[in-house]
């Protein structure tokens, strides 16, 4: 089985970061509170499952104001 299938190629940490400098996109990550590694050869380790739960953890708050009125 091929390991970087479970990792974001180049393109997509561009795309998530916004940035193509390895010193830049560790910091949007680390802004971002996504967790990653470095490894020996100086490439940045992202897994996917990491990516998807941190878009879980994001959901929307409900619509307090419909309670407002119900009081």
């Amino acid at each position: 089985m091929n390991e970087s299938i479970n990792f974001l190629n180049d393109d997509e940490l561009t795309e998530l970061t916004g940035y193509k400098q390895k010193a830049k996109r560790q910091m949007a990550l680390a802004k971002m509170n996504v967790s990653f590694k470095v490894n020996p050869r100086g490439r940045i380790l992202v897994k996917r499952d990491v990516i998807a739960e941190t878009k879980r953890k994001k959901t929307t708050e409900p619509d307090w104001s419909a309670m407002k009125g119900a009081a």
